[in-house]
């Protein structure tokens, strides 16, 4: 109920001030997300989920992190910074541009944030014009998909 009453108020706040509207939908977004105890208890799993992933990807561990972002995103998929940093890893990593703009595109639709649109832009043209990744794509760096659509 308080998460849900914070992001009320930096809506209204934000309304009041001429905000951007990407803004405000992605408030709205959180405040759908969060307007229970089960779901605020799911997505705050889901930030332990991320910031493990953010030690580990710091460790150099990649394979571990990505499992983490996935476990983020499946408590909550409206974390923009798990998408991004998952189809970061598929980018840099993995070497799955495909499945990298896939991340970065759903991450965009939550938030406009110019780090998204640089990834995103960077997967586009490893894809070519074809639409499929053409790096050489390393599958055995992850061995699943995140349940959920992106």
């Amino acid at each position: 109920e308080k998460s849900g009453n914070a992001y009320n108020k930096a809506l209204s706040l934000m309304q009041t001030d001429g905000c951007d509207q990407r803004i405000a939908r992605f408030l709205r977004r959180r405040i759908k997300h969060c307007r229970d105890d089960k779901s605020f208890t799911q997505a705050m799993e889901g930030v332990k989920f991320y910031e493990e992933g953010a030690e580990y990807y710091k460790m150099g561990n990649f394979r571990e992190a990505l499992e983490l972002y996935y476990k983020a995103v499946e408590c909550d998929g409206s974390s923009v910074h798990a998408l991004n940093a998952a189809g970061s890893i598929h980018l840099k990593y993995a070497k799955d541009y495909d499945m990298a703009r896939k991340f970065f595109r759903k991450a965009l639709e939550l938030s406009d944030m110019p780090v998204i649109r640089n990834n995103l832009a960077i997967a586009e043209r490893k894809c070519g014009g074809d639409g499929h990744g053409v790096g050489r794509i390393d599958r055995g760096f992850c061995q699943r998909e995140p349940s959920g659509q992106l």
